[in-house]
């Protein structure tokens, strides 16, 4: 509902900033016309050693390349801070914190922030008036949720200071992380939002990884940015050594980005990740062909994990509650309607079900539901007064009717004795779907008994 409401906002908003995208979108023609070059190259020499590619590992440092990657595992704080040779004079430094609860929901915020060096300030004759330093810095705070599919959400200010001109922009990342065999699928959109007068380096990634052992794992991403052509990259990531709480491994991969005006040796890059216990170093280093080479070094340190005593006092809670409903005792009363024989096969296959679920089920063989039971009931009041005689604490009963010749409509009514309370439920279905029709007027009833 929120959207609705926000709606008129982004509209008002989008015709304000209209130049959120270039011109020649998502084609090489695009360079250079985009700002915020911080948005661009991810945080972690884990990414940065993999050729930039790792959108679908679940991993705390994704909290910069995909949102709904982002989680701790196992750890529910994490602390991480790294620093980053970009050339000779430009350094860069992130700092972030995620914590995850016991549903795998993760709360982030992160910093991150590019000094691009001194330069000399000269007037139009060549006057040194001083000096200058531009620089640029992002605060992000990052949402995720989700058991083996996920979903995560960034909300970001940036702001840039070049000197003779500031800019700030207020954007959202939004990514998914898909499971599979052996495999996880990411989708994300990078850097939408609202800029004034300038066209933001907006993004969209997708990704695979692929375990091909509990050592070795591979990352593929093929990346769509609009301030240049798209291209692939790709890495992987090797266990070299697991001595109990010591771990050391390998990271190298490829990427095509500046492959075009910097050559082949641009494209390789490699790194080292070691751990100990809730401890972490990675490095990683990218040529730039001849003219330079990054070096890029992270430290990373995850404590506390998630209270499992509340999670398990939890499950408890949830099993007794479990246990208790199936001490309380239920009967099918019938479904009225043309076709007698129609309505004893919807009952008869209804109390297969509990009765297979373990539910206490007084059935319609049962001596005491034959002398009592003659017809279905054709009220509320009738089924209670059923019930009670019976002794059971919840009564099912219903009606069905026929809208077509092969689609039918029921209605069921759930009552619970004690609070002489009724719930209704009604469905169409195909008249000779029996399977589908018990299956959702058996969720319905276990959803109703406690």
């Amino acid at each position: 509902m929120i959207f609705f409401y926000l709606l008129p906002f982004f509209i008002y908003n989008l015709s304000v900033y209209s130049r959120t995208l270039p011109e020649n979108s998502f084609s090489s023609q695009a360079k250079g016309t985009t700002v915020l070059n911080i948005l661009r190259s991810p945080v972690s020499p884990k990414f940065l050693a993999s050729g930039e590619a790792g959108s679908s590992d679940i991993t705390p440092d994704n909290v910069f390349l995909n949102p709904a990657s982002a989680t701790n595992i196992i750890y529910k704080n994490v602390f991480y801070l790294d620093f980053q040779k970009i050339n000779v004079d430009a350094r860069r430094s992130d700092f972030y914190y995620l914590n995850m609860d016991l549903d795998k929901r993760i709360y982030g915020f992160y910093f991150s922030y590019i000094d691009y060096g001194d330069f000399i300030k000269t007037d139009e004759k060549g006057n040194i008036l001083g000096s200058f330093s531009p620089s640029d810095y992002i605060v992000n705070f990052n949402y995720s949720m989700g058991e083996k599919d996920r979903f995560g959400l960034n909300i970001k200010y940036a702001y840039s200071d070049m000197v003779y001109s500031k800019i700030t922009a207020l954007l959202f990342d939004i990514g998914f992380n898909l499971s599979g065999k052996q495999t996880r699928y990411s989708f994300v959109v990078r850097n939408l939002g609202f800029i004034r007068n300038h066209s933001l380096p907006i993004e969209f990634d997708v990704g695979v990884k692929y375990s091909y052992s509990k050592k070795l794992s591979g990352f593929f991403d093929y990346k769509f940015p609009s301030s240049d052509s798209s291209y692939p990259c790709g890495g992987f990531e090797y266990l070299f050594a697991d001595y109990d709480d010591l771990k050391l491994k390998l990271r190298g991969g490829v990427n095509f980005k500046n492959k075009s005006y910097l050559g082949w040796s641009s494209i390789a890059s490699g790194g080292l990740g070691f751990e100990f216990g809730g401890f972490y170093i990675d490095y990683a280093f990218v040529p730039y062909s001849n003219i330079d080479t990054t070096h890029f070094l992270s430290i990373k340190f995850l404590y506390g994990k998630p209270q499992r005593s509340k999670k398990r006092e939890k499950e408890f809670s949830n099993f007794m509650m479990k246990q208790l409903s199936l001490k309380k005792k239920i009967s099918v009363l019938g479904f009225a309607g043309d076709n007698y024989e129609y309505g004893r096969v919807i009952s008869n296959s209804i109390e297969e079900t509990l009765v297979l679920k373990n539910y206490n089920v007084l059935t319609s063989l049962d001596g005491v539901y034959i002398n009592t039971i003659k017809s279905v009931p054709l009220n509320v009041d009738e089924a209670v007064s059923y019930a009670r005689k019976l002794g059971i604490d919840f009564a099912i009963f219903g009606d069905y009717k026929k809208i077509s010749e092969d689609l039918v409509s029921i209605k069921m009514y759930f009552v619970d004795v004690s609070k002489n309370a009724v719930k209704e439920f009604e469905m169409n279905s195909n008249l000779y779907d029996i399977r589908n029709i018990v299956l959702k007027l058996t969720d319905e009833i276990a959803k109703n008994i406690y």
